[in-house]
């Protein structure tokens, strides 16, 4: 359901941003704090969606449990991803291209003086600080299944990621490190 993947897209993002603001990472919070967030998280964005379409009646209240589970679920294991590894979270919702952006977006230059400039949001982009520099890893959160398919990578068909790993890299001195679904 379309729905219920903004929605959880929505709540991951608020959350996220939250825990930023709140100075926090995710690997130092666990289900209690998570717990003591989401429904207001998951309640604010139920309201949002679709101009409130689904604020009232039952398919609001299935809608908001499925979501509320969903990212409780999704965040702790966003969490145990962090605690077990050496990256830390860089940006959430990185803006590309647009005016105003912290990147500028990749421009492709087209005939007769014209050109297209890429934009495009970067879920979640994370870093690993080393010795050498900085590596990193952006990751697009998706509400069902999705894998990378190199074959459609290489023949032009299946590039968001690619395409949101080099912006960051071309725009900064980081090193490439993953490019990942979730």
């Amino acid at each position: 359901n379309a729905g219920i993947g903004l929605l959880s897209h929505m709540v991951t993002e608020r959350f996220s941003k939250q825990l930023k603001k709140e100075g926090r990472r995710f690997s130092e919070i666990d289900e209690e704090y998570i717990d003591a967030r989401l429904d207001k998280i998951v309640e604010k964005s139920v309201k949002e969606v679709n101009a409130g379409l689904f604020e009232t009646g039952g398919r609001a209240s299935y809608m908001a449990k499925k979501v509320k589970r969903d990212a409780r679920r999704s965040l702790l294991l966003i969490c145990e991803h962090f605690k077990k590894g050496d990256f830390v979270e860089k940006a959430f919702e990185l803006s590309f291209g647009r005016e105003g952006d912290e990147l500028s977006g990749m421009t492709i230059e087209l005939s007769k003086n014209r050109k297209i400039i890429l934009s495009g949001t970067i879920d979640r982009v994370d870093a690993l600080p080393c010795d050498e520099g900085e590596y990193i890893r952006v990751v697009d959160y998706k509400s069902s299944v999705k894998n990378i398919e190199l074959n459609e990578v290489m023949f032009g068909m299946q590039l968001q990621l690619i395409t949101y790993l080099d912006e960051v890299v071309s725009k900064t001195n980081m090193e490439p490190a993953g490019a990942l679904y979730f």
